[in-house]
């Protein structure tokens, strides 16, 4: 989002997200002899195939299921078939319902497909952050505070994305709302995505969240003092 923008909606949504590790057991040997051996490499990789069908198939498709392996681990050396592999990721999710499905199902779909291989696994799964929903009066006050420091303009809405972030515990303790402030600059050629190595940001949009912070501050408090 380009500096001067600020992103806000009520009830907007960010996604809860959950973390996992799977350490998938085999039998190593000799490339030659894949008879006397369970391949672990292969085993992880049906497994990260396999968990896919949990969000096209085992998720109703008017809610949200992100399953994402991002590390994989296997093997030693080119001729050796691996005994075990490594598989660490992600999963998001913005439905109570799904969310509290989600460790039952991997289970079920990683231990049900290395036995298909002879393998077998151990799973570490752990909950991250919550869902973070925007609180309506909050996030109420917070557009009338970005529209007095730079106008309707600068407003610019979203209804939910599948980031994380652990604000959500307070929001959970406390109304709040979230907002995000354009820190992109096409001009300067500050324009990469998040986790890309080439991220940058224009220091410039602090300028915008340090004002939204203080106005917020003083609208909340006109508002909640009132008599």
């Amino acid at each position: 989002m380009e500096v001067g923008k600020v992103s806000l909606e009520a009830g907007a949504r960010m996604a809860a997200a959950d973390l996992f590790k799977i350490k998938i057991i085999g039998k190593s040997g000799h490339g030659s002899m894949p008879q006397d051996t369970i391949d672990a490499a292969l085993t992880a990789s049906a497994v990260v195939m396999n968990l896919q069908h949990l969000v096209s198939r085992n998720t109703n498709p008017m809610d949200t299921l992100v399953i994402t392996v991002g590390k994989m681990v296997a093997g030693t050396r080119m001729n050796v078939i691996a005994g075990e592999a490594f598989l660490e990721g992600t999963a998001r999710s913005f439905s109570k319902e799904v969310w509290e499905k989600i460790p039952d199902m991997m289970k079920r779909v990683v231990d049900n497909t290395c036995a298909a291989y002879g393998a077998s696994a151990e799973i570490d799964f752990t909950r991250v952050t919550p869902m973070l929903i925007n609180d309506q009066k909050i996030s109420a006050i917070l557009a009338k505070s970005a529209e007095k420091i730079g106008g309707k303009d600068c407003i610019v809405e979203y209804e939910k994305t599948p980031g994380a972030e652990d604000f959500a515990y307070l929001t959970q303790k406390v109304p709040g709302a979230l907002t995000f402030i354009g820190i992109r600059n096409d001009a300067k050629g500050i324009n990469a995505p998040h986790h890309n190595d080439c991220f940058n940001m224009d220091e410039d949009g602090l300028k915008l969240g340090t004002k939204l912070y203080a106005q917020f501050a003083l609208d909340y408090l006109e508002d909640t003092l009132k008599v």
